[in-house]
């Protein structure tokens, strides 16, 4: 299992915030599966209870 800093979490969820696809995100930082910043951003909804609600494009 891959450990992801802090910093490295917050950079992720605001580029999609910034309108990236999670994909896109996935493939620029280098990370070998979508499952964890999926669960990062579940998680910050279930906790600043925001409306945001990331795409879920998969472009191989």
């Amino acid at each position: 299992m891959t450990k992801y800093s802090n910093e490295f979490k917050v950079k992720a969820i605001k580029m999609v915030l910034k309108g990236n696809s999670i994909s896109h995100v996935v493939k620029i930082l280098n990370m070998p599966d979508i499952a964890p910043l999926c669960r990062w951003i579940y998680k910050r909804n279930e906790r600043d209870n925001s409306t945001f609600r990331p795409r879920m494009a998969i472009s191989k």
